[in-house]
């Protein structure tokens, strides 16, 4: 291995473990929050943590297995492996926060459903919409979380969204985002999401996103 791709891994071990870090210490002083201060939403923040996890979970299994199939190439190549890395990161940060508020976290499911891909545009189409969707569903939830430091660790973990959709959109040639990013409340990312979830996990749905059918011809993300 030559020593820049040795200071390139390093330089990724060294962002995936201390943004792990930042978040898990940024989380770790949140007050679990009780239903009755949600009576007009019905989520508490350790709710809301649990939504957001399992979003990641479908992300970092999204990237790694899409690092898996050899269909990419150039700056999307690497990009991919930088957004895999901080998807990850956010999986660690999420999980380590539910633990020390006494909740249980979501585990990523056995297998997800993703579709078949045909080309990099296809992948790469893909994947600015569901990091859109990702983006718009921690803005959903903004407003309804509590807890200030949860707040702010939460507009974090958007903002990186945020940007992964606006180097895929780059990527895709597709136009800019309008002034005000749009929001998503939870029924909606979770019916968007119930085609790639496990179809036997009824309290969380599979992404009716899609548009990519599978076929013979093309390469499917490993389960």
């Amino acid at each position: 291995m030559n020593t820049q791709s040795t200071l390139t891994l390093d330089r990724r071990s060294f962002l995936k473990a201390s943004a792990a870090a930042m978040m898990l210490g940024a989380l770790a002083n949140t007050r679990l929050m009780t239903n009755s201060a949600y009576a007009d939403h019905g989520y508490t923040d350790l709710d809301i943590l649990n939504y957001a996890l399992t979003l990641e979970h479908l992300e970092s299994r999204a990237y790694k297995n899409a690092n898996s199939i050899g269909m990419l190439t150039g700056r999307a190549k690497e990009y991919f492996v930088d957004f895999g890395d901080q998807e990850a990161s956010h999986v660690v940060a999420l999980t380590g926060t539910i633990t020390k508020l006494g909740g249980t976290p979501v585990r990523a499911q056995a297998d997800y459903n993703f579709p078949t891909f045909n080309s990099e545009q296809e992948v790469l189409d893909y994947f600015q919409m569901l990091e859109e969707l990702g983006a718009a569903a921690y803005l959903g939830q903004a407003r309804f979380i509590a807890d200030a430091e949860l707040l702010t660790a939460a507009v974090s973990i958007h903002n990186v969204e945020g940007q992964h959709a606006a180097v895929l959109a780059d990527l895709v040639g597709k136009d800019p985002s309008p002034a005000f990013a749009p929001e998503k409340t939870m029924d909606e990312v979770v019916a968007a999401i119930t085609p790639i979830l496990n179809t036997n996990m009824p309290s969380m749905p599979s992404t009716g996103l899609g548009g990519f059918a599978s076929t013979a011809t093309g390469r499917r993300l490993s389960r």
